[in-house]
Order: C-alpha cells, then sequence, then structure tokens
C-alpha cells in the first residue's frame, strides 16, 4: 500500500469513528414553537388560542430541561396571559424499540410504530395576567337573570404542570403533539357569578377559583 492509500484509509476510518461518535452523542438541544388550545376546566369557559416558544436540553441518561414562553390571549375570559414554563423532563425510546414490543389493540401498536421519541415532564411555570377583569357576560333562563365576570386576584401567577411530548422526527426537525394539565397555585381566576330572580327580585351569588387548566399543542421543534 503506498502512502497516498495509507493516507486515504486513515482518513476514512477517522471519519467514520467521528460519525459514529456524532451518531452516539446525538443533537442534545431543541427549539421550536408551538400552537393550541388552552382549557379552563369549567363549565361555563371554552378553549383559548394558546402559543409558546420552547428551548429543551437533554443529557446522555435522558434527563433535560425545558423552558420557553408561553402566551395566551385570553384565559377564562381575562386578557394576556404570559408565562414562563420551566421543567425537568425525561426523553425516551428515541429508536421506537418499543413499538417492536407493543401489544395490544392495533390502533396503540399503530401510534407506538409512529412515535420516534417519547418525553414526560413536570415543572412550574411563573407568569402574569394582564387584565384586571374581564367583561360583563349576562344571559337569561326563564325567570332567572345570570351575571358573571372574571376577576384577576393575583396579577403574578404560579402553576404546577406536568405533561408529555409526543415526537415524530424527520431528520433534525420534530413534529410534536404536547398535552399537559397545569394546577394555578395563585387566585388568579377568580369567577363571580349572581343570578337574579325576576320575578322577586332576590340574588343569589357565587364565587369561585379556577385551579385546573388542560393544554393540547402541536408544533416544530429543530435540534442542535
Amino acid at each position: 500500500m503506498n502512502r497516498k492509500s495509507l493516507i486515504i484509509s486513515v482518513l476514512l476510518v477517522a471519519s467514520a469513528i467521528q460519525i459514529q461518535a456524532q451518531e452516539r452523542k446525538g443533537f442534545n438541544r431543541e427549539a421550536g414553537f408551538t400552537t393550541g388550545v388552552m382549557v379552563p376546566m369549567d363549565k361555563d369557559f371554552g378553549g383559548e388560542v394558546t402559543f409558546g416558544l420552547t428551548y429543551e436540553k437533554f443529557y446522555i441518561n435522558g434527563l433535560g430541561i425545558r423552558t420557553g414562553l408561553q402566551y395566551t390571549p385570553f384565559t377564562a375570559k381575562l386578557d394576556h396571559t404570559f408565562g414562563v414554563p420551566l421543567a425537568v423532563a425525561y426523553r425516551w425510546n428515541k429508536d421506537g424499540n418499543w413499538a417492536e414490543r407493543a401489544s395490544g389493540s392495533s390502533l396503540a401498536n399503530i401510534l407506538l410504530s409512529l412515535n420516534k421519541g417519547t418525553e414526560i415532564f413536570a415543572g412550574i411555570t411563573p407568569g402574569y395576567v394582564a387584565a384586571k377583569k374581564s367583561g360583563l357576560h349576562v344571559s337569561t333562563d326563564g325567570n332567572f337573570k345570570t351575571e358573571r365576570y372574571t376577576e384577576n386576584g393575583s396579577p403574578l401567577f404560579l402553576s404546577l404542570d406536568a405533561g408529555m411530548v409526543y415526537s415524530y422526527p424527520i431528520g433534525r426537525v420534530s413534529l410534536n403533539v404536547n398535552p399537559a394539565f397545569h394546577y394555578v397555585l395563585t387566585d388568579t381566576y377568580k369567577v363571580h357569578t349572581v343570578t337574579t330572580d325576576l320575578i322577586d327580585g332576590t340574588t343569589d351569588t357565587k364565587d369561585r377559583v379556577i385551579r385546573w387548566l388542560f393544554s393540547i399543542c402541536g408544533g416544530l421543534s429543530f435540534s442542535f
């Protein structure tokens, strides 16, 4: 073997080792955006659109951190909710091996076979709600009139969060679905309801605080 062939062989072997090392290391950071709905778990309120920017960093053992920025134009009729999620995450099934061992319904097998990365997370979201109170909602039902509005009981809010991310990567881009539950520790979303009997004029006042929210978002992320 001449010198030129030897040099080429060494370079090829070095390149192969570098590629394998990179494949083992992988891309451990992700940035992306999401959009979906934020739903107060209360019979009087529906879901509202929400937007987010995300950043994640994972380590070799699957543990990682999540953060970003979340903006919801309306939550329980209060305008402009901003949040900064901070969470610890764990990711597994990046190669889809669990799908090969999946058992049960055909639907479950299909979903698992599509899944190339599953992540669970838990953390907190500190944030801020700009509106002081919502507009007054008035409705009538027979002889009763109901007036309802939401008061901002604490502009600075804090929630406990738990959820998962279901991912399907295409190269360094991933399609993600992210359902999560949020428990609001602060009295931010205080709902006041006054029911008036239109015949005798008596009123019944009820106040409650919305604690639980549910969100489901989809989006794209880029690994680097």
